[in-house]
């Protein structure tokens, strides 16, 4: 800390870690080793001097503007609309307050350069930001030393300096968080409450938080099966589908083992490239009747799944993606559910450990309420607002027909909008049999959860139904997110789901050894697989 005692020695020391620069020099300050506007103006041009630096990285690496992953992050940041020199957009926003959110900075300055993004625009907004920044902070440690000037505790004054970093970020992540609100809605109070209020109910926390007291019971299974088992729980998926499987390769094996549950769907390699004569050729070569669904090949939790309806609309679709595609049938059964199968290599017939009904949201117009007021007036809908309507921000104010019907959400994601609820007093023994008997025919397929539309019970018992998708051991036991399970009851579905995980893969597995290269995969699966 005292090597800071030096000013000019601020400027290297943003460059090396800007956080802990500012907590040392907050520190110095209130030991009258620093003087505060000295501390502003050497902070922030240090601070100014690096985040140009690590533009021009970006910038160099634009000029390999033949590397796909140039190309990919240029193309996202135009489909965004980032670039705008006429008007603030979202990603202005966004950039202003990265100064306030550990871990933004490195990779969206770097964005920046490579995409791009005015140089002059990029420089006034982190400069008014980081002004604000090290202000704010200095006079909050100013302001503590004149109500305690009688404590000289090093370990004070440092628990000082923390606070007002801490403070500082708080309050201006928290002014980006409401002027977004307010932006898109119009008001920030009653939205903000709820996203308050529904932190009482667990399936609303953060993933990570989610899953934080089962790490040491993984620490364990890894331990005691001597590896990350659950990599090879299915065979026959890449990854065992904790991660990078494609869900054309998964359409594939359900085209050889129930092809007669299957739903058309046709691949597309290069969208970005193609032209609309290739696109229809490939569209008019398979049974695809519009509407129909397109997504990621490889894609989680729903992200960039769209309904097209016609072939304009498929085209602009289309063109925003960067990845490999696939068309899908839109399956025309109302009922949809998430049904976990797991299998023990050794038997031929599997069980199914949880089955959960998938609700979408749905308004009926009156004639005078608006999109908005209408999500608003149900309890369930108003408590995810913000999931329901991410794809309706353009219609909040409009007020349908009366009597009109909108279903909002249409994707079977639990943090796109749909409503999950346990549905096992509906498993009866028939629909159980039959389900168990048509997913245990997929060979190499032992363990995850399996994506089904149906018109009603009857037909599941004679296993007439719709395969979405297979989601392999990276899936959820969805059930749990019923809000009626309290939080004791959905640990004990996790934690054996998790068990049923290794047990599996330890039986599948060709080689008990430990495997400690597929960490990052085993990790990246656990904490961001698809809800």
């Amino acid at each position: 800390m005292e090597v800071f005692a030096n000013p000019l020695m601020i400027i290297p020391g943003t460059l090396l870690s800007e956080d802990l620069t500012f907590l040392s020099s907050l520190v110095l300050i209130q030991l009258d080793k620093l003087n505060p506007l000295l501390f502003i103006a050497l902070y922030t041009f240090g601070v100014i001097i690096g985040d140009i630096g690590l533009y021009g990285i970006g910038y160099l690496f634009r000029k390999k503007n033949h590397w796909r992953a140039v190309k990919h992050l240029q193309a996202w940041f135009h489909k965004k609309s980032f670039h705008s020199k006429d008007e603030i957009t979202s990603f202005d926003y966004f950039l202003l307050f990265t100064r306030f959110i550990p871990g933004s900075r490195i990779p969206t300055y770097i964005s920046c350069g490579i995409t791009g993004y005015s140089l002059k625009k990029f420089s006034a907004l982190l400069l008014f930001a980081t002004l604000i920044f090290s202000i704010i902070g200095a006079l909050l440690v100013l302001l503590v030393d004149q109500y305690f000037p009688i404590n000289e505790s090093i370990v004070f004054k440092l628990a000082v300096g923390f606070l007002s970093f801490f403070i500082t970020s708080f309050v201006f992540r928290s002014i980006y968080f409401v002027s977004n609100l307010k932006k898109t809605y119009g008001s920030v109070f009653p939205f903000l409450w709820i996203k308050l209020v529904r932190l009482r109910r667990f399936e609303f926390w953060p993933i990570l938080l989610m899953y934080l007291p089962i790490v040491p019971t993984y620490l364990y299974w890894i331990f005691r099966y001597r590896g990350f088992k659950p990599l090879y729980s299915n065979p026959a998926i890449k990854m065992s589908g904790i991660c990078e499987e494609n869900k054309s390769e998964i359409d594939h094996l359900i085209q050889i083992h129930l092809p007669e549950n299957r739903l058309e769907t046709v691949r597309i390699d290069h969208p970005k490239e193609i032209d609309s004569q290739q696109l229809s050729y490939e569209i008019r070569q398979s049974t695809l009747k519009f509407p129909f669904i397109v997504k990621p090949d490889n894609g989680l939790r729903g992200a960039d799944v769209f309904k097209v309806y016609d072939f304009q609309d498929l085209i602009k679709r289309v063109k925003t993606f960067s990845k490999p595609i696939i068309c899908q049938e839109l399956s025309s059964k109302p009922k949809e559910w998430g049904v976990f199968f797991y299998r023990f290599p050794n038997q031929a017939l599997g069980k199914i450990y949880s089955v959960n009904s998938k609700e979408f949201p749905t308004v009926r117009g009156d004639g005078k309420s608006t999109m908005l007021d209408l999500v608003m007036q149900v309890p369930e809908f108003q408590i995810r607002f913000d999931f329901i309507l991410s794809d309706w921000k353009k219609y909040l104010n409009e007020i349908p027909k009366d009597g009109e019907q909108i279903q909002l959400v249409y994707r079977g994601s639990h943090s796109k909008g749909s409503i999950f609820k346990d549905a096992s007093h509906l498993l009866n023994k028939k629909i159980s049999h039959s389900l168990t008997q048509r997913l245990s025919l997929i060979e190499g397929f032992n363990y995850g959860r399996v994506d089904i539309r149906f018109d009603n019970l009857s037909d599941l018992e004679s296993g007439q139904f719709d395969l979405i998708e297979i989601n392999g051991a990276g899936a959820e036991s969805t059930n749990f997110y019923d809000p009626k399970f309290s939080l004791f009851k959905a640990y004990r579905y996790m934690f054996g789901q998790w068990s049923l995980a290794f047990k599996i893969g330890h039986q599948t597995a060709k080689s008990t050894r430990p495997s400690f290269k597929e960490l990052p995969l085993f990790l990246y699966g656990l904490f961001f697989g698809a809800r």
